[in-house]
Parts: C-alpha cells; sequence; structure tokens
C-alpha cells in the first residue's frame, strides 16, 4: 500500500536541501531523503498492481515505468535550466514543492487497497 506522506517526505526532504544553511543540515536533510525515496520507489508499482485491473495490469506498470523513464530523461534539463536563471537552491526547492503536491494530490485522490481487518468475533460458550 502506497502511502501518501511517503512523496510529502521526499518533498520535505528536498526543500530541506534547498534550503540547508549548512553542510551538517545539508547531510541531514541528504538522509531523510534517501530514506523516504527508499520506501516510496517501490510504492508506486505496488499500488499501480493493486487498483489495475488483473487483464490489464502489465501495461499499466509498462505505462507507469515508462512515464517515470521519460521523466527522469527530460526532469534534470528541466531544472539544469531553472538552476542556471535561477539558483541551485531554488530549482531545488521547485523541485521539493513540485513533489510534496504530487503526494498531496495521491492523498487526496488515491483509494485504500489494504483490506480492513475484520474484528475478531468472541467465542460463544456452548
Amino acid at each position: 500500500m502506497v502511502r501518501p506522506v511517503d512523496e510529502r517526505r521526499d518533498g520535505l526532504a528536498v526543500v530541506g536541501l534547498g534550503l540547508a544553511p549548512n553542510q551538517a543540515v545539508f547531510v541531514a536533510m541528504a538522509a531523510c531523503y534517501a530514506l523516504a525515496s527508499g520506501i516510496s520507489g517501490p510504492s508506486g508499482s505496488t499500488y499501480l498492481g493493486d487498483v489495475a485491473p488483473p487483464k490489464h495490469r502489465g501495461v499499466a506498470v509498462g505505462l507507469y515505468r515508462t512515464a517515470g523513464d521519460v521523466a527522469g530523461f527530460i526532469g534534470p534539463p528541466i531544472l539544469g535550466t531553472l538552476a542556471v536563471s535561477t539558483s541551485q537552491g531554488t530549482a531545488v526547492v521547485i523541485n521539493g514543492i513540485g513533489l510534496c503536491l504530487i503526494g498531496v494530490i495521491f492523498g487526496l485522490f488515491a483509494k485504500e487497497t489494504m483490506a480492513r481487518a475484520k474484528p475478531e468475533r468472541e467465542a460463544v460458550p456452548a
């Protein structure tokens, strides 16, 4: 089950990287980002596998991965251009804000896929 908090943690850590006043804070935010990325990385594919119709799971996961690869191809030049035209810190903060927005949107619109536990019934003495 994907938790929308995962993407927001990524975003907050990236914003923290961009706003870090010194090296110690930067290293701490990098560690937070690494942990959040490790949690949220496989979550998207897992969630998609849960919500996609069984006949279309392969296509859905393939499209998801393709979209991620395209974003990995076009994102760096866009952020690089932004960093050159403004500053590196600004580009990193804008990236983090975007990640936070994705987490919020996902949290608002994604449905829960984890089955609810049924309460156990107490045994009635015969």
